[in-house]
């Protein structure tokens, strides 16, 4: 099976490049085989990509510093399932694989003529799915489900309390949220909270600057959904399947707060079609 890494970076289009070989080298210095620029981020000079069967092993070789981010974990050796993702500083590399084709064998073409032509006409169909690309579905409010709280806490110190530690668990999710979207709308879920706690403690002004702090960042995630939309019907329309796909990743995270809908079902159905497209040989 045919292994590919997508380099994606803030600010910049992604790139895709195969794994042709058991050992790939990436990073900033001049020994890595795929070089990637110092001013995206990457922050490590070289990194090693062990291709296999159904996963892509990562590692930073002794005396090299930098770290990985992998599922929330920081190391410097992992195993990265294909489909999958690892962040290198700011940068995030995707492993995508590419299934063989299957052949008929000719002596069963040979053996029954008709096979031949009913073959053909079922792999043209097949080819020819009704493309979700071609039609636009209305993408949901992103916090239409977020109703009004109320503080767990049922005394005013352990109020305060927790809604210091909702506060600064919001921090840590706005931060992680330039890599994880899917952390944006639990912030703001946290800093909810982290308001109607300090309400409940008497905390008014410390609850005003909760609530001004959540709409400011309501108003941000609100302005990203609206880029990655317009990013993506971008990328569809002039046929850039890479960051078609990617801006599909970025928007499934953002939406993971959300139960299932017809916005969330067209996301999956782009995303087979614009795997399918990468998956076919270049011509």
């Amino acid at each position: 099976m045919k292994a590919f890494v997508e380099i994606h970076w803030p600010g910049g289009c992604a790139e895709r490049h195969e794994l042709t070989a058991e050992r790939v080298s990436i990073g900033t210095g001049t020994e890595a085989s795929i070089r990637v620029p110092i001013t995206t981020g990457f922050e490590v000079e070289q990194l090693e990509l062990f291709t296999g069967e159904r996963d892509v092993r990562v590692q930073i070789p002794p005396g090299i510093k930098g770290r990985l981010t992998f599922e929330g974990a920081e190391q410097r050796r992992v195993r990265v399932p294909i489909g999958g993702e690892v962040f290198v500083g700011n940068v995030r590399l995707s492993f995508l694989g590419a299934p063989a084709h299957q052949r008929i064998h000719p002596l069963l073409l040979l053996a029954i003529p008709g096979v031949a032509i009913i073959a053909s006409l079922w792999a043209y169909n097949a080819a020819q799915p009704d493309d979700p690309s071609s039609r636009d579905v209305p993408a949901p409010s992103l916090f239409d489900d977020q109703k009004s709280v109320t503080c767990p806490a049922t005394e005013e110190l352990a109020a305060e309390h927790r809604a210091q530690q909702f506060e600064r668990a919001a921090r840590a999710k706005q931060e992680r949220s330039a890599f994880f979207p899917s952390d944006g709308p639990d912030a703001a879920a946290l800093l909810n909270l982290a308001a109607a706690c300090f309400e409940y403690a008497n905390k008014h002004e410390d609850a005003e600057r909760m609530g001004k702090e959540l709409s400011h960042w309501k108003q941000q995630l609100g302005e990203q959904y609206a880029t990655l939309r317009l990013r993506l019907r971008a990328a569809l329309d002039n046929e850039r399947t890479v960051d078609a796909l990617s801006a599909v990743r970025e928007l499934k995270s953002l939406l993971a707060h959300q139960q299932d809908g017809p916005y969330r079902q067209w996301l999956e159905q782009v995303s087979r079609n614009v795997e399918s497209k990468l998956a076919q040989p270049r011509t």
